[in-house]
């Protein structure tokens, strides 16, 4: 899918290269927020209009007097309207989101835990996962967790190990998002989680 998200005020701004259009002292100002979806899975997209219908909830509880729209725009130029909700709900549903998850690493033990819930890990799993923590919030590519995780071990070119291995730790924590993947350029922890090394 090649969408944009786009939070609409009453008027857009120009496009790049438009030319200025005279307005009328009453105009009203506004603004857009534009969010490139190119790589957003179409599967993604109950999830995406939930997302963007809660920014125009939002903009409408912090300004109650304007006009909010939002809208999907597709690659083909269709437009679609995201009915509105209501933006007193929005704070509540913000706090009935579930808490993020907790990691914890002990890699002498070679424990990981999630909520105190204890994770079997491979040797390997295991390094590849505390690599990765210990890099922050840095993409790390292939080549730099097969030097570092399989060290002097031969992995064949075109080896879908890492990528394999980063399956099987989002399978057995439960955590499908905990590991981000920067296509073409390797693998990032998400910030979002609580993660900790200890030990």
């Amino acid at each position: 899918m090649s969408s944009t998200a786009v939070l609409v005020s009453p008027r857009a701004p120009l496009r790049p290269g438009a030319a200025p259009v005279a307005r009328p002292q009453t105009a009203r100002r506004g603004f857009v927020l534009q969010v490139d979806l190119s790589a957003v899975a179409d599967e993604d997209l109950d999830d995406l209009l939930r997302t963007v219908q809660n920014l125009a909830d939002l903009a409408a509880e912090w300004f109650p007097r304007a006009r909010t729209r939002a809208a999907l725009t597709g690659g083909d130029g269709t437009v679609r309207v995201v009915p509105s909700g209501e933006a007193a709900t929005f704070r509540d549903r913000l706090a009935a989101l579930p808490g993020t998850p907790t990691l914890t690493i002990d890699p002498h033990a070679r424990t990981v835990t999630v909520d105190g819930q204890a994770v079997a890990l491979t040797a390997t799993e295991l390094a590849l996962l505390v690599h990765l923590v210990q890099a922050g919030p840095r993409v790390v590519s292939r080549g730099e967790l097969l030097a570092s995780v399989w060290g002097g071990r031969h992995v064949p070119d075109g080896s879908r190990t890492v990528d394999v291995h980063v399956r099987r730790l989002r399978d057995k924590t439960g955590l499908a998002d905990l590991l981000v993947t920067a296509r073409g350029a390797g693998y990032r922890i998400a910030p979002r989680y609580d993660v900790r090394i200890v030990g």
